[in-house]
């Protein structure tokens, strides 16, 4: 499956999280290849329903993350796909 954050280029070049001075910067999700597992899809349709979920129901990153018991930076990672959900999953209530 290609990757949705580089576009299957395996690098992320151009966007925002490269600063300027690099040429080039391998993506992170893919780790360059431009192909993810059928586990990264699954792990990031799930965080991105976490996210949605949190919008929805009208809180901030600080205060979700207040009341799951973990730091902003966690649950911003989890949104994103960069740490798996499942440490926090029986903490949500979908």
């Amino acid at each position: 499956m290609k990757c949705v954050d580089c576009g299957g280029r395996g690098s992320r070049s151009g966007r925002v999280i490269c600063p300027p001075s690099m040429s080039d910067c391998t993506c992170h999700t893919c780790d360059g290849t431009g192909i993810i597992s059928e586990h990264m899809a699954e792990r990031l349709k799930c965080a991105e329903r976490i996210r949605i979920l949190r919008i929805e129901r009208g809180y901030s990153l600080r205060e979700a993350a207040k009341m799951l018991g973990v730091r902003a930076s966690f649950l911003s990672d989890v949104e994103h796909g960069r740490i798996s959900p499942d440490d926090i999953e029986g903490r949500i209530s979908m």
